[in-house]
């Protein structure tokens, strides 16, 4: 028996273990303060899954948001999400449509649709972080060897009087071939889906390149977004900028931006509606007059009276 043990404390002067038990919870995280139930498959799949720290930090939001308040989904919002993670909007956005296309989170519906952990951990598809690791390269069994010891036939430093007279094209097939190359190096082969959303863009005054709003919906394609999402944001769009009277000037977005890492098309847009004035309450000053009584007059030939 220890000497803690042998210790006896007069009535009412025992100490207050109550107390003391109080005083350690305040020093420390307490289940008494809440806590997040989440199952073990998804834990332990999280502990091997290649993410980055800020898909990371993305998914525990979401497990607060989600399995915090006993819900499998919830309606997060990029700047919910950026005060939970200290992350910038567009970086949250960013991971969100990472996650989404990994299939470790889940989302029913458009990008304004509650999002949730995925529980199918089976389901988790990383197969593009795969791809990015460099490839093995094949080795070199000649690797160390003199070129000496090589079986190789030296190239030709410079062309033979033969090579020079039938590579040597006249100046009007080199200018044609010129302007053949440029033609075929500029042209850009834009995908059915997108050439039906850039007829609905609005009309812009200055440049507005085709090109790079091409590139850009396309990047946003490879991080999760859907067309429909991007072509339903486009029409908001549109209705905003023609309820605005801004068709064809300058204030009218650019493509590349539109479609670019901001997400513009994710933007409500919403159109201002104006109430009609309603028509004139108060009558005229002529509406209470009346046809005069022409009983005792004499009418003319022309259409008057006479008294």
């Amino acid at each position: 028996m220890s000497t803690a043990e042998n210790v006896h404390y007069l009535p009412g002067h025992e100490p207050n273990q109550e107390a003391d038990q109080s005083a350690g919870r305040g020093s420390g995280a307490q289940l008494e303060d809440g806590y997040v139930r989440t199952a073990n498959d998804i834990v332990e799949g999280l502990m091997k899954a290649p993410l980055t720290s800020r898909e990371s930090r993305i998914i525990r939001a979401v497990e607060r948001a989600t399995y915090g308040w006993q819900r499998s989904s919830a309606r997060l919002s990029q700047s919910v999400l950026a005060e939970m993670t200290g992350l910038t909007a567009k970086r949250c956005s960013e991971a969100v449509n990472s996650l989404l296309k990994k299939k470790v989170l889940f989302r029913d519906g458009g990008s304004q649709s509650p999002i949730g952990i995925n529980t199918r951990v089976s389901e988790w598809d990383f197969s593009t972080e795969k791809s990015k690791n460099v490839p093995n390269l094949a080795r070199d069994t000649n690797w160390g060897q003199s070129p000496q010891t090589r079986d190789e036939k030296r190239p030709q430093n410079r062309d033979t009087n033969k090579d020079r007279k039938d590579n040597t094209p006249s100046l009007r097939s080199g200018v044609g071939a010129s302007k053949g190359k440029t033609a075929s190096g500029s042209s850009t082969e834009y995908t059915a889906d997108f050439e039906a959303a850039w007829s609905l863009y609005p009309k812009r005054s200055g440049s507005n390149p085709k090109r790079e709003a091409f590139k850009a919906w396309n990047a946003r394609i490879s991080e999760g977004f859907s067309t429909d999402d991007m072509v339903a944001g486009l029409k908001r769009y549109a209705a905003h900028v023609s309820a605005k009277g801004n068709w064809g000037t300058e204030f009218v977005m650019q493509g590349k931006r539109f479609f670019g890492p901001s997400a513009e098309f994710e933007t409500e847009w919403a159109v201002a509606t104006t109430t009609p004035a309603s028509g004139r309450q108060t009558p005229g000053r002529h509406s209470n007059l009346q046809s005069p009584d022409t009983s005792n007059l004499v009418k003319r030939g022309d259409g008057t009276y006479e008294f």
